[in-house]
C-alpha cells in the first residue's frame, strides 16, 4: 500500500490514523506558509456533537498527530469501522430505551 504523506491527502481519501479510520473531507493549504489544514471525519466521532476534526499540520506538528505512522486505508476497513460504530451506537440507544422502559413500568 502506498505510504501516506499528509501533504498529498485529497478529499475522499480514507486514512488509518494510528487505529482510527477517517475520511478526508477537505484539505486547505496556506498560500503563505507550509501549514496544511485537513478536515477529517473520523468514524469514532459519528453520532457526537463534533463530527469533524480540523487538523493543523506543519512539518513540526505532524509528529504531534503521529502522521508519520498514518496509512491509507481501504473501503473494506472503512466499512468494518462503520459497522463497529453502528453496533456501539445501537447498543447505547438500546440502553437508553431500556432505562426509559423501566421508568415507564414503574409509573404504570
Amino acid at each position: 500500500m502506498k505510504s501516506l504523506q499528509y501533504t498529498e491527502l485529497r478529499r475522499g481519501d480514507i486514512v488509518n490514523a494510528r487505529g482510527q479510520i477517517g475520511v478526508v473531507y477537505d484539505v486547505l493549504k496556506s498560500a503563505d506558509t507550509d501549514t496544511v489544514f485537513i478536515l477529517m471525519a473520523f468514524v469514532h466521532n459519528i453520532g457526537n456533537s463534533r463530527q469533524y476534526d480540523i487538523l493543523e499540520f506543519t512539518p513540526q506538528r505532524a509528529r504531534v498527530y503521529g502522521a508519520d505512522m498514518w496509512e491509507y486505508a481501504t473501503v473494506e476497513q472503512l466499512e468494518a469501522a462503520l459497522s463497529n460504530r453502528r453496533r456501539a451506537l445501537d447498543k447505547a440507544l438500546g440502553e437508553v430505551l431500556a432505562v426509559a422502559n423501566q421508568t415507564e413500568a414503574i409509573i404504570a
